[in-house]
């Protein structure tokens, strides 16, 4: 989710079969809000990290199971079913916690752009990556960083 900007319900649609390799690079049939589907290039590296979960949790992989899948029994579901959306909020939370940071799962999306953005993307690449319709939505993050970039305040010869 921080990597490629997935939505919770997109990991929660997620596949086994969904993992594809075209033109020999991995990528993710992804669908989005209101049923879009889209195949979005992933880092090999991401791929790996995919295969190595499934692998540790000797999963099913046929083409139709859940890309990702409880581990236990709880009261999201049984163990080796689809994770829920609110299992995948939980664990964002419970991480999030772990590492001092305050957020929801959503946050993930948010650093993907601003991350992507910062580091050389622009806007087209980054509206594509998180499958906006509306340009305006992704120029938030560019404004956003704009703003912490140009402070006025950092202007001021003043030692605190």
């Amino acid at each position: 989710m921080g990597l490629q900007g997935l939505r919770v319900v997109e990991i929660v649609r997620l596949n086994v079969g969904d993992l594809r390799i075209v033109d020999e690079r991995p990528h993710l049939r992804v669908t989005g809000k209101g049923g879009a589907e889209d195949l979005l290039p992933i880092l090999p590296s991401l791929a790996e990290r995919i295969r190595g979960y499934w692998t540790a949790r000797e999963r099913d992989l046929s083409p139709e199971a859940p890309m990702f899948a409880s581990t236990r029994n709880s009261r999201d579901g049984k163990r080796g079913e689809r994770l829920t959306r609110r299992a995948v909020q939980g664990l964002c939370a419970t991480h999030f916690r772990r590492a001092g940071v305050t957020g929801h799962a959503h946050l993930l999306r948010h650093t993907a752009a601003t991350l992507a953005l910062k580091h050389g993307a622009d806007l087209r690449q980054v509206q594509a990556m998180l499958r906006h319709t509306d340009p305006k939505i992704t120029a938030q993050y560019a404004h956003a960083l704009d703003r912490a970039d140009r402070n006025p305040a950092l202007l001021i010869p003043v030692e605190v």
